[in-house]
C-alpha cells in the first residue's frame, strides 16, 4: 500500500451511507468492509443509516471483531443532508440498494449491488441525475458490472468492479488451511439468509432436492445437510422459515436448520462440513430476471475459504474466483442440483478434491481486505488526480 499517500487523509471525512445495517446481511457486511478500508487509509470514518443501529456484540458476532471500532450512527431521514452537507465530507458511499441520494462529498462512489430497475436519462430524470454527482460505480461483480452498464444511463468508463472482501478470520483460516486441509464430514451446509423476496436463498429448493439426491444414490448414504442463516422477523419470512422447518423435520434427521450462528459458530460447521451448496437463482433461465440470482456470492466464498466444494447455480458472480470445472460444480437445472449433490459426494476422500480445495484456497487472494483496500485508494487517488 502507498503509505506515502496516507497522511494527507488524516483528520479527512468518510461516511458510508447503509439503511439497511439492521438486517445485518451480506450488503451490510460490504459496507462494514468499505468503512474499515477508509478507516485503514487515515479516514475519520463511520456508517450512517436511518434505520435501527445493530449493537456492537451482535456486529462482532455476526461479522467478526475487525469492525468493533467502526462507529454507526442514526440519522432521520430530515436529519440526514443537515448532517452530512456542512461536514465537508472527503468520500461518500452510497451503499444502500437502490438508493439515488446525491453525493455530498468531494469523491463519491456508489456501491452496487445490481441494477434491479433501470435508469434512464429522460425517463427517470431525479434518479440519473442523483447518479451523474458521483464519481464511480463499483459494482461487487462483473456480473453486476454488465448488469449495470445495461441498464443504467452511467458513463461505462466509470464502472469498475470492486469484490466486496471476505472477514480477515476466513483469510487467517484460509491460510492455515493451505498448509493442512481440514478433516471433513460427510456433509453439506448451506448459507443464507431466510427471505422469501426478490433474493430468495432457495433453500425449500435445497432441502427437496438434497432429499431426493438421497433416495436416489447410495453414494449419499451416511450424508447430511445443515442450512444456517439469519432469519428475518416480518411475517413472510417467518412463514418461510418454517416451511423450511417443516421439510427437516420430515427428513428422518437428514437435514437440520440453525438460524442466527454467531461467526464463531458458523466458521466451525463450515469447517466440519465437506460440501457446500447454494441455489440463489435456481432455475431461471440466461438472460431472464438477473436479479434473482447471486450477485456475488459471499457466502459462497467463505465456504470456500474452508475448504469446502461448493455446488452453485450457473448463473452470478461468484465465477469472477470460482473455477466451476476445477473448483467445484454448477449445476443448471434441477436434474443436475441433484447430479451434483452426487457428483460431491462420490469426492469425499479423493486426491481430486484435494486439488479442488487448495485451487479454490489460491484463488480468495482477490478477496482479501488488503486487495480490496489496495483498490479502494487506487480509486481515491485516481480521483484526486482527474
Amino acid at each position: 500500500m502507498q503509505a506515502n499517500l496516507l497522511p494527507s487523509f488524516a483528520g479527512q471525512l468518510a461516511v458510508v451511507f447503509n439503511d439497511y445495517m439492521h438486517t445485518l446481511g451480506g450488503g451490510e457486511r460490504s459496507a462494514l468492509a468499505y468503512a474499515r478500508a477508509l478507516k485503514d487509509l487515515g479516514f475519520e470514518t463511520e456508517v450512517l443509516t436511518r434505520n435501527e443501529v445493530p449493537g456492537k456484540n451482535r456486529i462482532c458476532e455476526t461479522f467478526g471483531d475487525e469492525y468493533d471500532d467502526v462507529p454507526i450512527r442514526k440519522v432521520s431521514a430530515r436529519q440526514l443532508y443537515s448532517y452530512l452537507k456542512p461536514a465537508g465530507i472527503m468520500v461518500f458511499v452510497n451503499h444502500t440498494f437502490l438508493s439515488f441520494e446525491p453525493n455530498p462529498a468531494r469523491i463519491g462512489f456508489y456501491s452496487q449491488m445490481f441494477p434491479e430497475r433501470t435508469v434512464r436519462r429522460h425517463e427517470h430524470v431525479r434518479e440519473w441525475s442523483a447518479l451523474q454527482t458521483y464519481s464511480a460505480l463499483l459494482c461487487n461483480s462483473s456480473f453486476t458490472k454488465t448488469y449495470s452498464v445495461g441498464r443504467w444511463d452511467f458513463p461505462a468508463n466509470k464502472t469498475h468492479v470492486l469484490i466486496p472482501p471476505i472477514g480477515s478470520e476466513l483469510i487467517q483460516a484460509r491460510d492455515k488451511y493451505l498448509h493442512t486441509l481440514p478433516t471433513k464430514r460427510k456433509q453439506f451446509v448451506n448459507l443464507g439468509r431466510f427471505n422469501p423476496g426478490v433474493h430468495n436463498k432457495n433453500q425449500k429448493l435445497i432441502i427437496e432436492a438434497f432429499l431426493d439426491a438421497h433416495r436416489q444414490s447410495s453414494a449419499l448414504q451416511g450424508w447430511t445437510l445443515v442450512l444456517c442463516g439469519n432469519r428475518n422477523s416480518d411475517p413472510a419470512s417467518e412463514e418461510y422459515y418454517r416451511a423450511c422447518v417443516e421439510l427437516a423435520a420430515g427428513s428422518g434427521g437428514l437435514v437440520e436448520l440453525k438460524a442466527n450462528l454467531s461467526s464463531s459458530e458458523l466458521h466451525q460447521l463450515l469447517e466440519q462440513s465437506f460440501g457446500y451448496v447454494h441455489g440463489t437463482g435456481a432455475f431461471i433461465p440466461a438472460g431472464v430476471k438477473p436479479e434473482k440470482c447471486e450477485h456475488f456470492g459471499l457466502a459462497i466464498a467463505e465456504a470456500m475459504a474452508h475448504g469446502c466444494i461448493p455446488l452453485v447455480y450457473a448463473r452470478g458472480g461468484i465465477f469472477d474466483i470460482l473455477d466451476h470445472q476445477n473448483g467445484g460444480i454448477a449445476y443448471s437445472n434441477r436434474d443436475q442440483l441433484i447430479d451434483g449433490f452426487q457428483k460431491i459426494a462420490a469426492l469425499h476422500g479423493t486426491a481430486a478434491a484435494a486439488q479442488f480445495q487448495v485451487r479454490n484456497l489460491c484463488s480468495l487472494d482477490a478477496v482479501g481486505r488488503g486487495q480490496f483496500t489496495q483498490i479502494l485508494l487506487n480509486f481515491i487517488v485516481g480521483e484526486f488526480k482527474s
